[in-house]
Order: C-alpha cells, then structure tokens, then sequence
C-alpha cells in the first residue's frame, strides 16, 4: 500500500512540473511576440500605419450605411419634388382651364353686347311700327327646329316677324305664359312674298319642310332665272318688312313642254345663330 502512494505522489509531482513547463512554454512566444510588437510600433511606428491600412480596407464597408442613407434622401428629395411638380402642374392648370373659362365668358359677353348693339341699331334705323327684345332660352334642331325665347309676352302677338343680327330668320308659332315659340321662315307651306332685284319681278316663296329650302310657286318657264341669283322679301302684304335677303337660287328645271318651271331657293337665314332676337312688326 505504501508503494502504491508513493508512485501516486511521483505521478502528481510529475504532472505538476510538466504542466507549468507546458505554460511557460505558450506563454513565453506570446510575451516576446507582444514585446517585438510594442518595440516595434514604438521605433518603427508600424501601429499607426496598420489603423491606417485597416481603416481604408474597412471605409467602404464603414459608409456603406452613409451610402445608403444618402441613396434613401435622394429618393425622397427626387419623389417629393416630382410630387410637388405634378401638383404645381396640375394647379397651373386648373387656373389655365379657370382662365380659359373667364376668356370665354368674357368672349361671350363681348358677342352678346355687339349683337344687342346691332339689333338696336337696326330697330332704330328700320323704323319698325313695334320692336321688342327677346333672348333664346332653347333650341330645337332640324328636322323640327324651333327657337325657345324669353320676353315680354304681354306685348307679343303672333303677327310678329323675328330677326336676328344676320337678318330675318322666323315667325312666331306660339305665345307661351313666359315665353314665345319661334319657327323658321323656310317652315313648311310658310309663305313669303319676294322679288328678284334683277328683273323686278314679283314672286312668292313657299317653305317645303326640308332643310332650309323654298320653292317658287307658278313660276312661269318664259322667266328668265340664273343659278345664284338673290331673292329679296317685297313687303307686299305687310306682314315681312321689305328688302331683306330670304335666299338664293340654288336648282331650276325648266321643261320646255310645261307652262311653269321648277326652281328651288337655298335660305340664307342662320335661324340658330346668336342668343338674341327681334321681334317686330313693319
């Protein structure tokens, strides 16, 4: 039993001592290693050249976040200024369309006092026994066209003939409790006495329903007629004021076998130009 620790004492001992040679042994390299380090940062100055070379290597790395957040300003700044862009734009644009508006508004203005001023005008040069004013409140388009007019209906009466700045357009079809329905002059079966101002001759136009035509009744073929010749209202009757241009000769068939030649007459009336009328009797 003795031997057995004694050799158990000798095993011990002997780790003991290799142990600490084996420390010394690892210790003893890193402490000359840390010494040469120290000198030589100390005479050679290697440390500041390392953080140097570490510090360039790492500086891509070490803006990348710097990177980004620039990226990331650039694409806000670059979003929001185009925001911005597009809502200027689309104000500017708006005061374009308001302006616009206003130009428009004012054009229309201008038209109507222009319009108001030769209508006045004409009703004082013609001397007409009766005029009233009337504004158009409605249109209704051919084939059944017809004017809608806001006036002083107390002073209406369907003899009544109806002009515009361009000239006699219509009739009065009906007087309504706040307003007066106007049919055109080239209306169906209307008649309207008339002339050629180059032969003198007396004639009689007839509406035919379609679009802004006439026809001459009884029309004799002796009579003399050319494509485009004007055809002027006589005033025979009373009922049309005298001189005003109804239309122009537009289709003659002349058969040499018949007593009466056809002719057909295109209407100059603009029956839905303007927003105001006349109304007058001769």
């Amino acid at each position: 039993m003795y031997n057995k620790e004694l050799k158990q004492t000798q095993i011990s001992q002997t780790a003991i001592f290799t142990t600490g040679s084996m420390r010394a042994s690892k210790i003893l390299p890193s402490f000359i290693l840390v010494l040469t380090v120290f000198f030589s940062d100390y005479f050679f100055n290697y440390g500041k050249d390392i953080r140097l070379f570490f510090l360039k290597t790492s500086q891509p790395i070490t803006e990348i976040p710097v990177a980004i957040e620039n990226v990331y300003d650039r694409l806000v700044f670059f979003f929001s200024s185009q925001n911005q862009l597009f809502n200027e734009i689309n104000n500017l644009n708006k005061e374009i369309e308001r302006l616009n508006f206003e130009i428009l508004k004012m054009k229309g203005l201008e038209n109507e006092n222009i319009e108001l001023s030769e209508l006045m005008n004409l009703s004082k040069r013609e001397q007409f026994s009766f005029s009233m004013l009337g504004e158009i409140k409605s249109k209704s388009f051919f084939p059944n066209e017809s004017l809608n007019v806001s006036t002083d209906v107390t002073k209406i009466n369907n003899n009544m003939v109806v002009l515009n700045r361009n000239g006699m357009i219509g009739q009065i079809d009906q007087v309504l409790p706040n307003s007066v329905k106007v049919l055109p002059i080239y209306e169906k079966d209307n008649i309207v006495p008339a002339y050629f101002p180059r032969t003198g001759l007396n004639i009689i136009l007839k509406g035919t329903g379609r679009d802004k035509l006439f026809s001459i009744e009884n029309l004799s073929s002796g009579v003399n007629l050319k494509i485009g010749d004007e055809i002027f209202s006589s005033g025979l009757g009373g009922k049309f004021p005298k001189g005003y241009l109804i239309g122009k000769v537009k289709r003659i068939s002349n058969d040499p076998n018949l007593k009466f030649q056809t002719v057909e007459v295109q209407s100059t009336a603009v029956f839905d130009n303007g927003s105001k009328v006349l109304f007058i009797s001769p």
